[in-house]
């Protein structure tokens, strides 16, 4: 296996973990926010994040009512929908086995465990809390497990650049999904909960604060890990470290697409921080997808692959 290969996998791998965690937190807060409050129209709740999520409710609904069943069936379960949790840890599962012999063992048992979980029946007898719950914690240990058992090398730079590319990229779905939402302040707070973050928000704001503070958090904070421009700086960081040693050019274009993003985000005035921010969000969203394709096709000489080919069986 070539070396552009193992880095592939390696971008891979870690991009599809950083999905199935990400995905699980945005899940367990809007299902619950959906049942939980009353006030909330529960079609338009699964449609605005179906969308975020890149699916169109009228197409995987067909005939059928648009409400958290088909959130669940879609994002969860459905091993046959590329966004969900189960989908994802089996692309993750097939990309590492890729790889088997560059993974440390702990990191390769750890992403067989929460692929074989959720293979198994009983993952659908679990109720939507346990599921979620299951999958972050699996995905985490995994992630956990690279950082603690790998070698610092440039295959293990390559998965920090593929988690902090696809953290951007969720957070900006989970963004989104809450102006999708009406972004009231209750959409807002239950953002704060799908990232993570509304522990480290009320410490940082003495209080519980507004949605607009909420959602400048989120976008801002260059100290949360899950915060928009948190992400995109881990992203041109790790762009700037595989740059001597990949032979990149100085001034690389994902380098610069990333840049602009981050200058973008950072540099608005604070009274236009809401203006516009599902388009804005869609951008950033665009600009994920082309790094990576450039990532695969110029840095690595190769084209993303296609993990969801791969569905092994529970071997």
């Amino acid at each position: 296996m070539t070396l552009s290969r193992i880095a592939d996998s390696l971008f891979w791998v870690s991009r599809y973990l950083e999905r199935a965690e990400a995905t699980s937190r945005i899940l367990e807060a809007n299902v619950q926010y959906m049942v939980e409050d009353p006030t909330v129209d529960q079609e338009q709740a699964a449609r605005a994040l179906l969308a975020a999520m890149g699916e169109n409710a009228d197409e995987v609904a067909g005939d059928g009512p648009v409400g958290i069943a088909l959130v669940l069936d879609r994002l969860c379960y459905d091993l046959d929908a590329p966004s969900s949790l189960r989908a994802t840890l089996t692309a993750a599962r097939a990309s590492a086995r890729r790889i088997r012999e560059v993974l440390s063992l702990d990191m390769w048992e750890a992403i067989n465990t929460a692929y074989l979980d959720v293979r198994r029946p009983s993952f659908r007898r679990k109720t939507a809390h346990q599921a979620f719950q299951q999958v972050r914690h699996g995905a985490v240990l995994a992630s956990g497990m690279a950082r603690q058992t790998m070698t610092h090398d440039e295959g293990f730079e390559f998965m920090m650049l593929g988690r902090s590319l696809e953290r951007v990229d969720m957070t900006a779905r989970l963004i989104l999904a809450a102006a999708m939402g009406g972004g009231t302040d209750m959409s807002w707070a239950n953002a704060l909960r799908a990232s993570g973050g509304h522990q480290a928000f009320v410490r940082a704001n003495t209080g519980e604060g507004t949605g607009a503070e909420a959602a400048a958090f989120l976008l801002l904070n260059d100290r949360f890990p899950r915060s928009l421009l948190y992400g995109l700086q881990a992203v041109e960081g790790a762009l700037r470290e595989l740059e001597p040693r990949s032979g990149f050019a100085r001034r690389d274009e994902a380098l610069h697409l990333i840049g602009r993003v981050r200058a973008e985000i950072e540099y608005l005035p604070e009274d236009e921080l809401l203006d516009g921010l599902a388009e804005r969000m869609e951008r950033v969203q665009a600009t994920c997808t082309q790094v990576g394709t450039l990532v695969s096709h110029r840095y690595l000489g190769i084209g993303p692959m296609d993990a969801w080919q791969e569905a092994p069986a529970c071997d």
